[in-house]
Parts: structure tokens; C-alpha cells; sequence
């Protein structure tokens, strides 16, 4: 009776540590924090190029870093450009119309997480997490070579994909919900 009284015991003991046990639960924890990390995402970017009013007008010669993101759309061939007199005036095609018009900018997809590749409790109310991302619904003018040169921050997310790890700190104060703590942060950015 003895020993089955400290197998059991020890049975008990056993199961209340096991790692199978403890770990039972992450998969739900990774998967709140993958949503809150996505619903961050979409509430703190919006991957846009940021030229948003149509036509534009410039100085015909004029030779800035303005001319050269328009001259990347029109290679895109979502801009046209007409001369008149001493101005360039720049226009969107029916395919810029058609990328633009449900966005009021040129839009390039949603930035999605992609996989979680590192989960670190630091203590009770801190949780550290790298991520990589996606692109979804990624148009294909956004794929062109001018563009994504006129464009470096565009460049810059289509080079990272699935590459590009982001670091994000997920806190939890005593009473409340989980909350990120500071935008992602891109921890292996190639230039």
C-alpha cells in the first residue's frame, strides 16, 4: 500500500509538471498573439506608395525625386504623361484608375504575419515574439523594377518577405488584456 501510495504521488506530481502539460496551452497563447499581432499590423501600416492626388503638374525639365517616382508609374503603366507648353501634366491610365480608386492611393496588398519564429516569456506579464510577414493580395504593377527603385520602401517589403524578421513585446498588466508595447521592429533589414 505504501508504494502505491508514493507512485501515485509521484504519478500526480509528475503529470502537474510534465512539459506536455505546460505546453498545452501555447498553441491557443500562440494563437492570440498571432491575432493581436495582425490586428496591430493592420491598424499601424497601410502599404501605400502615398501619391494620392491625380493629375499632377511639374516644371516640364524638372529632374527631381518627383519626376522620377512618376516616370516609374508611367513604366508601371498605371501613369500617363502629356506635355504642354512649360508643364508635364501626369495622369492616371484606366489601370491606374482601376488600382487607385479603391484606395485613394496605389495600395500594394495587406501585410500579414507569416510565421512566429521565436515565442519568449520573459516574465509573467511579457511575452518577446519574432515574426516574419507576407504580402497578400500583392498587385503586379508593384512587382515592376521602377517602381520598386523609385520606391524604397515598397522595395524594402518585397525584398523582406518571408525573410525580414520583426520583433514585437506583448504586455499584460495585472487586470487587463494583452497590449503590443511598441510597434514591430525589423531586426535583420538588408540594405
Amino acid at each position: 500500500m505504501k508504494y502505491w501510495t508514493i507512485f501515485a504521488i509521484f504519478a500526480l506530481f509528475f503529470n502537474v509538471l510534465s512539459p506536455i502539460d505546460a505546453n498545452a496551452k501555447q498553441p491557443d497563447q500562440l494563437r492570440f498573439h498571432a491575432r493581436l499581432i495582425q490586428e496591430f499590423i493592420d491598424g499601424w501600416y497601410s502599404p501605400c506608395l502615398g501619391e494620392k492626388k491625380w493629375p499632377v503638374k511639374t516644371p516640364r525639365n524638372e529632374a527631381s525625386w518627383l519626376s522620377g517616382r512618376l516616370n516609374a508609374l508611367v513604366s508601371a503603366g498605371l501613369v500617363k504623361k502629356t506635355d504642354q507648353g512649360n508643364e508635364a501634366i501626369w495622369s492616371l491610365t484606366q489601370s491606374g484608375q482601376r488600382n487607385f480608386m479603391p484606395y485613394g492611393d496605389f495600395c500594394y496588398g495587406r501585410i500579414a504575419l507569416h510565421q512566429i519564429t521565436h515565442y519568449e516569456s520573459i516574465s509573467p506579464e511579457l511575452v518577446l515574439i519574432n515574426y516574419t510577414y507576407r504580402i497578400e493580395g500583392l498587385p503586379e504593377w508593384a512587382k515592376n523594377k521602377d517602381v520598386r527603385y523609385a520606391f524604397s520602401e515598397l522595395d524594402n517589403w518585397l525584398s523582406g518577405i518571408q525573410h525580414t524578421q520583426y520583433q514585437v513585446t506583448i504586455r499584460t498588466a495585472i487586470g487587463s488584456a494583452p497590449k503590443i508595447q511598441s510597434p514591430p521592429e525589423p531586426l535583420n533589414l538588408d540594405y
